[in-house]
Formats: C-alpha cells, structure tokens, sequence
C-alpha cells in the first residue's frame, strides 16, 4: 500500500489486483490492525509487486466501462467519459436493447 486506509465499522471491503498480464484476483478483507495493514479472506495469487489493485466497499469496488471520450485539459489532467460497458449494449444495434441499471455513482 502506498498510503494508509480506514475501513468504516459495519461495511464489507474486498481488495482486487490485476496482474501485468491482465489476468486478476479478488479478496475479501477480514480485518485490519492498523491503517496499513490488513487480513484477507483467501491470498491474492497471481499478484506481484507492482501491480495494480483497488480496494473498497464490496459492491462498490470496479465497475466495467466504456470509454466514450477523453478531453484534456491544462497541467496533464483529462476528463474520461464512459459508459456501462454491459454486453448487451455491445449487440443493442441487432436486439432489442437492455433494460438500463447504471452501477455508476458520482
């Protein structure tokens, strides 16, 4: 961890990695002693050092996108535009298209 954490009383978290070769694994969090430590439920196998990871609420960890669009601004930042990238929108220009359910917050 690069920085120290807090995990809010009553809430589940999960940490996900994803390996440099795009391949992933998940885990619950079980407990944690102090703000950079924690225990998990099962290891994260196929994680190295440097790898990427998130760690947060269970059902609010990672989401699947699209991105629509990236508009960059001053000093090196950029606004990303992205939509759900369900399945069924992929295929929604041959099929009746799926009923919306946004997993986007914020």
């Amino acid at each position: 961890m690069d920085g120290p954490f807090t995990l809010e009383s009553g809430k589940s978290y999960v940490i996900q990695g994803r390996a440099s070769t795009l391949g992933g694994a998940s885990s619950a969090i079980t407990a944690t002693d102090d703000a950079r430590t924690f225990t998990l439920a099962a290891p994260l196998t196929g994680i190295a050092v440097g790898d990427l990871y998130v760690l947060g609420e269970s059902n609010q960890v990672i989401t699947p996108l699209l991105v629509q669009m990236i508009e960059p601004s001053d000093d090196f930042a950029a606004t990303i535009t992205a939509v759900d990238a369900a399945p069924a929108v992929l295929l929604a220009d041959s099929a009746t298209a799926p009923t919306f359910v946004s997993g986007i917050t914020g």
